[in-house]
């Protein structure tokens, strides 16, 4: 196969979309026409992007709810970590946002991505965090100001990253194993990398939920994720529901 191949958005939403269906490899590559070293590429450097920002929504408690590599048809988007919590007011809250924002990026250069893939699938973070930027200088701040700011955050992104690359590649592991990961699952392994928990309490709740996943089944219902809330916190019972 041609070396020249260019890899566009369409075909690595083919890529995401047919392995998570549980198609091999190598029938994806056939099917897309790319290499099957490509569609492992594809695939892994998207689980290292969305395992960055959960890393940082998971350690700066943001409660992230959910992380997938399963495209977003309605978003058009390839991959998403989504969040409940977020403090957009105070200095320190503006920082983590930021660093949220770019830790993707510097999660997919460090597993191996071209700098050119990574910014790419950054634009949309790399705007947001802009916007956090503007809020955190003030709107009389001047573009060297800003500009400063901006590397100085992407600095404390880079630095999260490679003080927690291992929650990162412990996430983008299971990412590439299961696609989505719901914030019980996210909780327990930053709770697991701090060791707070063990891999027997994220055995014990993955077992639960498949109880309950075979439970709704037997009634002709689903499992539905309601979100984690400060609430009710991560009861199961109260974050699911047959419907």
């Amino acid at each position: 196969m041609s070396l020249l191949v260019k890899i566009t958005f369409e075909m690595q939403k083919d890529v995401l979309n047919l392995r998570a269906s549980g198609m091999p490899a190598a029938e994806i590559a056939k099917k897309v026409g790319l290499s099957v070293r490509s569609v492992q590429r594809i695939a892994r450097v998207t689980a290292y992007h969305e395992a960055g920002h959960a890393a940082a929504g998971a350690i700066f408690k943001q409660n992230p709810d959910w992380a997938t590599i399963i495209p977003d048809p309605k978003a058009n988007i390839l991959a998403e970590v989504t969040r409940l919590d977020g403090d957009l007011v105070s200095e320190e809250g503006l920082k983590e946002e930021i660093i949220f924002c770019y830790a993707g990026q510097y999660a997919e250069l460090r597993a191996g991505s071209s700098a050119r893939r990574a910014k790419l699938a950054a634009m949309t973070d790399d705007e947001t965090a802009r916007d956090y930027i503007l809020r955190l200088c003030g709107e009389d701040a001047t573009e060297e100001e800003l500009s400063a700011t901006e590397e100085e955050m992407r600095a404390a992104a880079s630095e999260f990253i490679n003080e927690h690359w291992a929650l990162v590649e412990r996430i983008a592991t299971e990412l590439l194993e299961r696609t989505t990961l719901v914030w019980e699952e996210l909780d327990g392994l930053r709770a697991i990398y701090l060791g707070e928990k063990t891999e027997e309490d994220l055995r014990q709740w993955r077992e639960s939920f498949a109880n309950l996943d075979e439970q709704c089944s037997a009634i002709g219902k689903t499992a539905v994720y309601k979100g984690s809330s400060k609430q009710f916190a991560p009861d199961i019972i109260s974050t699911w529901s047959c419907e």
